[in-house]
């Protein structure tokens, strides 16, 4: 039951602008913090990695999610190949938005069990 709104202009009028627009928020229950990053920038942010990974400018990027607790975007990379992280932390136009985290000497490996018709 408790809100946490994200302003990247946290003034008292931009808060009393979200009361007004979402008139079932309480002050009571409803924290406003200061982002560093918009939501449309991290989301445009997350776009462009992912279509990086799909065409393969990425190699070394396993995931990429939008983190709102931290206003980030947080990457996962299998090596911490440091002219890899600098291809991708070109993406971020404005800086500071996006968090490597590496998996480096982890290996995960699921086996899958494939079913299908059985033949004779």
């Amino acid at each position: 039951g408790h809100w946490v709104v994200w302003l990247t202009e946290n003034t008292p009028e931009n808060q009393r602008k979200v009361f007004e627009r979402n008139p079932n928020l309480s002050e009571a229950t409803t924290t406003f913090r200061t982002a560093d990053f918009s939501l449309a920038y991290l989301t445009g942010l997350l776009a462009d990695i992912n279509k990086g990974m799909g065409d393969g400018k990425l190699p070394l990027v396993s995931t990429a999610a939008l983190m709102a607790q931290s206003n980030r975007v947080e990457v996962r990379m299998t090596n911490d190949d440091a002219d890899k992280a600098a291809l991708l932390l070109a993406y971020d136009s404005i800086g500071g938005a996006i968090e490597i985290k590496y998996s480096v000497g982890e290996r995960v490996e699921v086996e899958i069990e494939r079913k299908g018709p059985k033949k004779d």
